[in-house]
């Protein structure tokens, strides 16, 4: 069980890196073709949305932080809950920062995490 935390401590990590650097190709690998995403506004997203506002939405991430991570464990499913903080800028140069907490869930398929849910609220300071 420790390696799968591992393993999966390595995709949240991942995740967050591809988010801040655009790496859409990973991110596309690592997200499964159902993936459901409900982003901090309550707005609802395929796979293919969530990778399309990352590639060509109007702001950037310059900087993406998942922390305090707990990981369950539950027969080749992985339910993650942790804190995020990130900060995008717009095309005009305006930086926006949000926190918040999420929800993630991973499956395994053919000895792999995959990503198919994630879940963020922001959390207002």
């Amino acid at each position: 069980m420790t390696d799968m935390r591992e393993q999966l401590i390595e995709m949240e990590e991942l995740r967050a890196r591809s988010i801040a650097n655009g790496d859409i190709e990973t991110l596309s690998a690592m997200t499964s073709e159902d993936y459901i995403h409900v982003d901090a506004h309550g707005n609802l997203r395929t796979k293919s949305d969530f990778l399309n506002t990352l590639s060509k939405g109007p702001a950037k991430y310059i900087s993406y932080i998942s922390s305090d991570n707990i990981i369950s464990i539950h027969h080749g499913t992985a339910i993650v809950t942790g804190c995020f903080e990130n900060t995008n800028v717009t095309p005009d140069g305006v930086k926006h920062s949000r926190t918040g907490r999420h929800v993630r869930v991973y499956i395994q398929r053919n000895n792999q995490w995959i990503n198919t849910l994630h879940q963020g609220t922001e959390i207002q300071k």
